[in-house]
């Protein structure tokens, strides 16, 4: 028993330490953006023209002549999710903002249009990456700020052809490939973590000691949500290789 709860509360300390260095890195990784931007625009729009303000905006979506989509967990399947706004263009609803967590998607009623969108995952970039791609009349509507990776959430309009961020076939599979690995490694040690704080407090219940449940459903929470996005990204690569070979 003094064992089982020793490793317990060893585990609670690392699990509230990491995520105290996350904590720290986020605020020291978002100064050093504010520093280094060089005055580009990184946060969550489309051209300044687009940006429609608070009170239109309310009232468009009363009128039924906007709407907001809220989408979970999308970066972890890039390839949906660019299927799925390409569709929304192709109904007739432009996308026109995100939420500066990347979680909602602001969409007008307008004209059907031929986007090609494209979210591209990068460890590290610097301000050249954008520059490249917007001078290929790239627009970027997002880029997220994190401490481990940057999803920037490219579109451009076409005619006939559908344009392609990255054409070479080996990149891309490098890409889906990178992508899965940061994740799997990312969120399989935590899973692991949790199921063996559960399977300790389950052997505790049968030895008749008194176990906290609550913890248990949040931990079982986590392996829940966790894992699933662990499948989402295995599920990326995998159709994204299938698709090139």
């Amino acid at each position: 028993m003094p064992g089982a709860k020793l490793s317990m509360i060893v585990i609670l300390l690392i699990l509230i330490s990491l995520i105290y260095i996350m904590i720290k890195l986020s605020k020291s990784d978002r100064k050093l953006n504010t520093e280094n931007t060089l005055g580009t625009n990184l946060s969550f729009t489309l051209l300044k023209d687009e940006i429609i303000d608070y009170i239109s905006e309310r009232k468009l979506i009363k009128d039924g002549k906007a709407i907001k989509k809220v989408k979970l967990g999308w970066i972890y399947s890039p390839d949906k999710i660019e299927e799925w706004l390409e569709n929304m263009e192709i109904k007739g609803y432009n996308l026109y903002r995100m939420n500066g967590s990347g979680n909602t998607f602001y969409f007008k009623k307008g004209n059907s249009r031929n986007i090609k969108y494209s979210l591209d995952f990068q460890v590290k970039v610097n301000e050249s990456y954008f520059e490249i791609h917007e001078s290929n009349d790239w627009k970027m509507i997002f880029t997220s700020s994190s401490i481990f990776t940057k999803h920037t959430l490219w579109c451009k309009e076409y005619t006939w052809q559908k344009p392609a961020l990255y054409s070479d076939t080996n990149h891309i599979i490098k890409h889906a490939r990178n992508h899965c690995m940061f994740y799997c490694i990312l969120f399989t040690p935590v899973t692991i973590i949790y199921l063996s704080l559960i399977i300790l407090n389950l052997k505790m219940y049968l030895k008749g000691f008194t176990v906290n449940w609550l913890l248990l459903i949040v931990f079982s929470l986590g392996i829940v949500e966790f894992g699933y996005f662990i499948v989402k990204s295995l599920g990326y690569y995998i159709r994204i290789k299938k698709k090139i070979s």
